[in-house]
């Protein structure tokens, strides 16, 4: 039989290779299907009366047997070549069919579990469609009389249903109205069975009753039931999903053995929905719980542990106590006094003797000029300048930028980081950094700044006077046997 079977989720559990049905209850009828009245509340109880539910196993690969020319697809060429478990791989997106659809993408890894037979029942509805209803199925079912001769049909007054051709047999109250005779009232509800039709002048004619099953209301779905078929399913669950699969072997899902990836590699993740534990499983005795001591007892040993332990911190006190005292007095007697003495530990007969070696220090006049007009000012650097400033701070690449803008020291100094960003090319950090730079050079030019000033005398010596604030004035004579002599700042 040529039949789409949807793609849908497993709603059950699984349990060590097995299924279980989490929500069923075991309540079921032993009434024969007959046309009285009597509801089902599971589909396999009204089909097969008595039979409990029974927990079924699965099987972990394909019999011979199995074997069907109408099941030859991807999912059924893998479960019947190659032993369960194993990974396979979406080929190509799949969308299932029916309201609760699974929508697989491509590249999505499944973990194929072990194959079962789901059994479903082939029913027709009253237009003619075949559905495939579940066994397990939560809806309320009612047994309906087969004979078609009891469709509904409406009837306006007791004059329509005796002048009805033919006549019907039983018939539903669905409007009722008072009477003056007990024996003739009736309730909405009430089903009538008319027996024979009696004309006593003018009285009217009466019926009998009789209290039947029959067919169910216009707004009630109608199945015919068929025949049971068994779906041959692969149980498998998907990578980061709580979805537990049902894939029938004859879906068309494009999908091959993955052997790149191990079952063990992917366990976490593919997994996630599995059930661990067993319904036969019984919980395991607690261990036993040793007698407990006197709280008496407990709190004596608690009280003494603190007391030693308040005893050991009151002597590092003391003891730390102690240290800084002698620290403090160290410190006094090695600190200087508010006025510039020294305090009396200092041998002031050695501080005398090194000032006065102090004194003898000659120093050259002509070597600090040297040295100091070696240094260029940034405000009067020349482009060359500015360029090696800029090797010196690691920014060569901007060199030949600046000499084409023919920044000078004076120039350099008035940029400030939007103009080194937008119009060098500069990034934020490197403007940053050399705007930084610039203060810091100009802050060590004011500080060095010196003006020299040579002042010749009759004897042949020359004298060589700064101007920074609290600079020394130094004598330079040139004449052999000549010593310099140093002032105090």
């Amino acid at each position: 039989m040529d039949r789409q079977v949807p793609l849908v989720p497993a709603k059950r559990s699984l349990t060590k290779g097995q299924f279980k049905t989490t929500d069923y209850r075991d309540e079921y009828s032993s009434a024969p299907l007959t046309g009285e009245s009597h509801i089902y509340e599971d589909l396999r109880h009204a089909l097969a009366g008595t039979t409990p539910f029974q927990r079924v196993c699965f099987q972990l690969n394909l019999d011979h047997t199995d074997a069907d020319s109408k099941r030859d697809t991807a999912v059924y060429r893998l479960v019947s070549s190659f032993k369960l478990p194993f990974i396979a791989k979406v080929k190509r997106k799949f969308c299932g069919l029916g309201s609760d659809v699974v929508r697989l993408q491509k590249d999505d890894v499944l973990l194929f579990h072990f194959i079962g037979r789901i059994r479903r029942v082939l029913t027709i509805d009253d237009s003619g469609r075949k559905v495939m209803l579940p066994i397990q199925a939560k809806q309320v079912y009612d047994i309906l009389p087969s004979v078609q001769q009891y469709d509904d049909k409406v009837f306006q007054g007791t004059k329509a249903v005796i002048e009805a051709r033919p006549l019907p047999n039983r018939l539903r109250i669905v409007e009722a109205h008072c009477s003056m005779f007990p024996e003739e009232s009736q309730e909405v509800g009430d089903v009538l069975e008319i027996s024979h039709i009696e004309r006593r002048g003018v009285l009217p004619p009466k019926t009998g009753v009789n209290y039947r099953r029959i067919r169910t209301p216009s707004d009630k779905r109608v199945y015919l039931l068929k025949e049971y078929i068994d779906d041959i399913v692969v149980i498998a669950t998907y990578f980061n999903s709580q979805q537990v699969l049902a894939i029938p072997v004859t879906c068309q899902i494009d999908v091959e053995k993955e052997t790149n990836l191990t079952t063990e590699t992917l366990l976490h993740g593919l997994l996630p929905a599995i059930n661990t534990d067993d319904a036969t499983d019984q919980d395991r005795p607690l261990p036993n719980i040793p007698p407990g001591k006197d709280m008496k007892e407990l709190l004596d040993k608690k009280e003494k542990e603190i007391q030693t332990l308040l005893q050991e911190n009151k002597k590092n006190y003391e003891k730390l106590k102690e240290e800084l005292v002698h620290l403090k007095d160290e410190y006094s007697q090695q600190n200087f006094s508010q006025d510039g003495e020294y305090s009396k530990g200092t041998n002031e007969q050695d501080i005398k003797q090194e000032n006065e070696e102090t004194d003898k220090t000659v120093v050259g006049g002509s070597a600090i000029e040297e040295k100091l007009s070696r240094q260029v000012k940034l405000l009067s650097a020349s482009v060359e300048e500015v360029g090696s400033f800029l090797k010196d701070l690691r920014l060569d690449s901007y060199v030949p930028r600046f000499q084409e803008e023919l920044v000078d020291g004076e120039l350099l100094v008035r940029l400030d980081e939007d103009i080194l960003k937008e119009d060098i090319g500069m990034k934020k950090i490197q403007a940053r950094r050399l705007m930084l730079e610039v203060k810091k050079r100009l802050r060590n030019d004011e500080e060095s700044d010196r003006v020299f000033e040579a002042v010749e005398h009759q004897d042949g010596t020359r004298e060589v006077r700064g101007s920074i604030e609290k600079g020394p004035s130094i004598q330079e004579n040139e004449g052999p046997g000549s010593r310099a002599s140093t002032k105090e700042l």
